[in-house]
């Protein structure tokens, strides 16, 4: 049996790279090593490429810039897509983050979990817990407008906790009037 799974490490980049930055798969999987500009640490995506047909630079995290260094062949696309959602589904299952089901007459199993696209969200969370402004995570994940951006801005109970951790660590500061 053709072993049909990419050799370990080769989605590390593309995985880091919609993590960290929130770009729609399909944008990522467009992306050539012309555009790419490891010095500056930044990826410029075309007009051509992008969902709301708007170029956009996009930073990129100092992880992911060694990663492409190491790559020795810099013609082409930049990130392998090869097989990663049946990668990403084996990943997580493994994980605890997903479970994969065996469906009878079907030749893969059934997978249910965390998705690729829900790296969005994880991007969008990340920028947000470290105070990038919201127009600035906007323009790095590519949403034009604000509800849509807000659908992916999830609140949890983590978030309203430290928020109220914030709030009581500013009211210490402030004098009480009167005393």
């Amino acid at each position: 049996m053709i072993n049909t799974f990419p050799p370990p490490g080769s989605l590390k980049p593309l995985v880091t790279f919609l993590y960290f930055c929130g770009v729609r798969l399909g944008e990522a999987l467009q992306i050539d090593w012309t555009q790419v500009d490891l010095n500056a640490g930044l990826i410029r995506l075309e007009r051509e490429q992008t969902k709301n047909s708007e170029p956009r630079t996009v930073p990129l995290p100092d992880m992911l810039i060694g990663m492409l260094e190491m790559v020795d062949d810099k013609s082409g696309t930049v990130f392998d897509g090869t097989n990663l959602r049946k990668a990403w589904h084996k990943a997580c299952a493994a994980a605890g983050l997903g479970t994969l089901t065996e469906v009878e007459g079907k030749p893969d199993p059934r997978y249910t979990g965390l998705i690729i696209h829900d790296l969005r969200r994880s991007a969008i969370k990340n920028l947000m817990k470290a105070g990038v402004p919201e127009k600035v995570a906007m323009s790095i994940s590519g949403h034009k407008t604000r509800a849509v951006f807000d659908r992916y801005h999830i609140v949890d109970t983590e978030d309203m906790v430290e928020a109220m951790q914030r709030v009581q660590l500013g009211v210490q500061q402030v004098p009480v009037p009167g005393c």
